[in-house]
């Protein structure tokens, strides 16, 4: 390796790290590794393995689809069908994921409002947040530019 490789590793980790979604995205991670922690601990009884495939299922399940599509066995749920599944303003985040996230959104209002944030984000993490359906684009119109998008 050469003595630019570590040079570019570094900026891109400096990069990284310097967005703030990247603290939100290690968050949702951290929430989420209980789950997979568990089951592999599972796995190391292998004679219990089909239940724990089934409850671990289910679990993440819980978390993304609906509850009335959830009581079908997980065979029959199709997994294709975008109607199942939860609105994103109530899929589980984390408690530690949920409120990184509102910070950040506080600071999305600085960005609209003129004030000054304490940490600047980058048009790609506004961008972000607006795909994933968290709030809409600002209109010259006047509207509420912070009230959440109504998806079900």
């Amino acid at each position: 390796m050469s003595e630019n490789a570590g040079d570019t590793r570094f900026k891109r980790l400096q990069r990284a790290f310097q967005n703030p979604l990247t603290e939100v995205s290690l968050f949702f991670c951290n929430a989420s590794i209980p789950l997979f922690t568990n089951f592999n601990k599972l796995l190391q009884s292998i004679h219990i393995v089909y239940d724990s495939v089934i409850k671990l299922a289910n679990t993440l399940g819980n978390r993304v689809i609906k509850v009335e599509v959830m009581k079908k066995k997980l065979n029959e749920i199709n997994l294709q069908d975008p109607t199942i599944y939860l609105p994103l303003a109530a899929i589980h985040l984390g408690g530690t994921t949920k409120f990184t996230l509102q910070r950040l959104l506080s600071l999305l209002l600085c960005y609209f409002t003129g004030n000054k944030p304490t940490i600047v984000l980058e048009k790609k993490g506004i961008d972000f947040l607006f795909f994933c359906g968290f709030y809409r684009k600002p209109k010259a119109s006047g509207v509420n530019l912070w009230s959440r998008k109504q998806s079900y």
